[in-house]
């Protein structure tokens, strides 16, 4: 009896293998969006993806949670994997923040290429003790489900505190998230469709760029300088090049890799510029709270008249990780913010929102921002004071004035990822500064956490790392 003939999704499946087998696509490189595949072997989505879960059946590919299908590595691959990561892929825009993260969990005595607050600067303790506390009072707390918006209680909280900063707002217009990338990537997907220009800041948080290619979005990169952040006169002449642009991603306060902090006649010089061009803009505040000075400077949402900004945050940075809760304010985008929350998310456990609302609301989160604010213009200082030290003239970098992270500029003809190679041999790691452009740039360039607080065994690594120029 002769065999059936392969059905569509069988050929398409079998070309992907074969092309997996060829080389065309490495392991951990990603498989084209099932988009892709449809326009290019003319099949219907429903085809494409069961030709994706049948590799994904045979072991040839693994998904990764709104990133797509990648390459499954071979066992023996695995093994090297399990190693250390292949720094080779920091090269790779979508792999940058695997690779980052396997590096987070090397063993290393001085890790600072993530940027978060050592543990011993978080409010463990008091944060249990609340938990505790609550469990107590009501146990049926570990079963409750926030509403999607998020708990009411925590939405008005927030919305006292965005008052101090100028900042009208009402708990309706305010949706929790699990985080600020979450909020990030929502106020992307109101604002675009797949194929859209997004103007963001260079160098940028390499977690951007990575949201960016997950929803298929072009970033067009401005300039972001140490100094004073993004210019918006680069954004006015930007937006004439490419009118089609659709909105701006940026960082006023304390950048994110740079430091920069936008003055407030730039912010206020940016609203007109988008106002001019009726441009949309996502705001991203997360370091705005960690100033070293006496005053927080205020948010581009506090001179925001039109509602234009889409004002983003997360308290993950001040509270650590355990607190993966982050915000999108908007009352213009506040419904179909919701509903794509909805779609993707839900509303998570109501556990972790009722203590944040409860911290914020007895002064301890006040009182947690003023010590980690302390400690880290401390460390700011010992840090610079030991590179200038041992680095000399061959370094630039800008003194920040809040925020975890430095930005350090060395001579031009250095590529960090190799620079970085080395310098685990001796138990140090950092963000090589070609992770924070999709173009590749900035590879003489790196960024260094200095939330963990400055210490003999810091201040050796970087000896180390300055004798690696010679």
């Amino acid at each position: 009896m002769p065999s059936r003939p392969a059905t569509r999704y069988q050929r398409l499946a079998q070309d992907l293998t074969l092309g997996i087998e060829k080389g065309e696509w490495s392991t951990g490189e990603r498989l084209p969006s099932l988009r892709e595949l449809c326009l290019t072997h003319a099949v219907s989505m429903a085809t494409a993806k069961r030709a994706l879960e049948t590799l994904l059946d045979l072991g040839l590919v693994q998904v990764r949670a709104q990133s797509g299908f990648f390459v499954a590595a071979k066992p023996a691959e695995e093994k090297a994997k399990a190693q250390g990561p292949d720094l080779q892929q920091l090269h790779h825009q979508r792999e940058r923040m695997l690779s980052l993260m396997q590096l987070a969990e090397q063993p290393l005595p001085v890790s600072l290429q993530m940027a978060g607050p050592a543990t011993e600067l978080l409010p463990t303790e008091a944060m249990a003790r609340l938990l505790t506390r609550l469990l107590k009072r009501s146990p049926e707390l570990l079963a409750e489900s926030a509403p999607v918006a998020g708990v009411l209680g925590l939405r008005e909280a927030l919305c006292e505190r965005f008052a101090a900063l100028d900042v009208a707002a009402k708990p309706g217009d305010l949706l929790i998230t699990q985080g600020a990338s979450e909020a990030l990537s929502l106020a992307l997907r109101v604002l675009t469709q797949p194929g859209d220009k997004v103007l963001v800041e260079s160098p940028v948080y390499f977690g951007l760029h990575q949201t960016l290619a997950s929803l298929g979005l072009l970033p067009v990169e401005l300039p972001c300088s140490a100094e004073g952040g993004l210019s918006p006169e680069a954004v006015d002449q930007a937006l004439q090049d490419w009118p089609d642009v659709r909105c701006l991603v940026v960082t006023p306060n304390f950048q994110n890799p740079t430091g920069a902090l936008m003055p407030d006649a730039a912010k206020r010089r940016l609203l007109k510029v988008a106002a001019a061009h009726d441009l949309p803009i996502i705001e991203d505040d997360i370091f705005g709270d960690l100033h070293f000075g006496p005053q927080r400077p205020r948010p581009l949402k506090a001179w925001d008249q039109q509602d234009r900004v889409l004002y983003c945050a997360s308290v993950s940075k001040t509270l650590g990780p355990s607190f993966q809760i982050g915000w999108c304010l908007s009352a213009r985008h506040a419904k179909a913010l919701t509903g794509l929350k909805l779609s993707a998310s839900l509303g998570g456990g109501g556990l972790m929102q009722r203590a944040l609302a409860e911290f914020i609301r007895d002064g301890q989160y006040d009182a947690q921002i003023a010590r980690l604010r302390h400690a880290l213009a401390e460390s700011s200082d010992r840090y610079l004071q030991a590179l200038h030290r041992y680095f000399g003239t061959r370094l630039d970098v800008v003194a920040p004035s809040g925020g975890m992270l430095l930005w350090l500029s060395l001579p031009r003809q250095l590529d960090s990822v190799a620079l970085l190679k080395l310098a685990l041999q001796q138990g140090l790691a950092f963000s090589p500064g070609t992770v924070f452009s999709s173009q590749g740039r900035h590879r003489h360039c790196l960024r260094i956490n200095i939330g963990r607080p400055f210490d003999a065994q810091v201040d050796q690594a970087l000896s180390g790392l300055a004798d690696l120029l010679d």
